[in-house]
C-alpha cells in the first residue's frame, strides 16, 4: 500500500512537473508571439513616418515654382520673392508641424531658417553630401547639437533649377522634426494591456 502510495504521488508530481512547464512554454510562446507583432507593428509605423518625412521634402524640393523662387531668392534677385518664400515655408511647417524648415545654399551655408536661428554651415555638410550624391531626399539620424539641442531629424532633399542629370543643385531644404512631437511618443506606447 505505501509502495502504491509513493508510486501515485510520483506520478502526481511528474504530471505536475509536465503540466507547468508545458504550460510555462505555452506563456512564452504567446508572449514572444505578442512582443513580435508588437515589434512589426511599430517598424511599420516608423517606416511610414519616415517615408512621410522624407515625401514632404521630395514634394516641396521638386516643385517647379518653388525651385524658381529659391534660384531667385539665393541670386538675391527680388525682396518680393524672400517674403514670399518666408511665408510659403511658413505655411508648409505650420501644416505639416515642422519645428524648423531651414534653406542651405550648395556651400551649406544656412541662408533661411524659419526660427531665425543662427546655424553654423560646417554641421550640414555631412547631411548634405548624400542628398545630392543621389539627387533625392535623405533623412538623418537621430541627433542634437549645439544648434537645436533637443532630439531630432532632419529630411534634406536638393533642390535642382531643371531635371537635368548634370545640373549642379541650387542647395537644399531641410526639414527638422523633434523626436518628442512623434517618434518618442510612438516609440512609448504600447497597443495592449502589459
Amino acid at each position: 500500500m505505501l509502495i502504491s502510495f509513493a508510486a501515485a504521488m510520483l506520478a502526481l508530481s511528474a504530471a505536475t512537473g509536465w503540466y507547468y512547464q508545458h504550460g510555462r512554454r505555452m506563456i512564452e510562446a504567446r508572449a514572444a508571439d505578442h512582443l513580435t507583432a508588437i515589434g512589426r507593428l511599430k517598424t511599420g509605423q516608423i517606416a511610414a513616418w519616415r517615408r512621410e518625412r522624407l515625401a514632404d521634402a521630395a514634394v516641396l524640393a521638386q516643385g517647379v515654382a518653388f525651385s524658381a523662387k529659391v534660384a531667385r531668392f539665393l541670386a538675391g534677385q527680388d525682396r518680393e520673392d524672400t517674403q514670399e518664400l518666408r511665408a510659403w515655408l511658413r505655411r508648409y511647417q505650420e501644416h505639416y508641424h515642422y519645428a524648423d524648415i531651414l534653406l542651405i545654399d550648395r556651400q551649406g551655408s544656412c541662408r533661411l531658417n524659419l526660427s531665425g536661428k543662427q546655424m553654423a554651415a560646417e554641421k550640414f555638410q555631412p547631411a548634405l553630401a548624400p542628398a545630392f550624391e543621389m539627387r533625392r531626399p535623405y533623412l538623418t539620424d537621430l541627433h542634437s547639437d549645439q544648434d537645436i539641442p533637443a532630439a531630432h531629424v532632419g529630411a534634406i532633399a536638393p533642390i535642382f533649377a531643371g531635371n537635368d542629370p548634370a545640373t549642379e543643385p541650387l542647395g537644399a531644404i531641410i526639414l527638422i522634426t523633434y523626436a518628442d512631437q512623434y517618434l518618442f511618443p510612438l516609440l512609448q506606447t504600447w497597443p495592449a494591456p502589459s
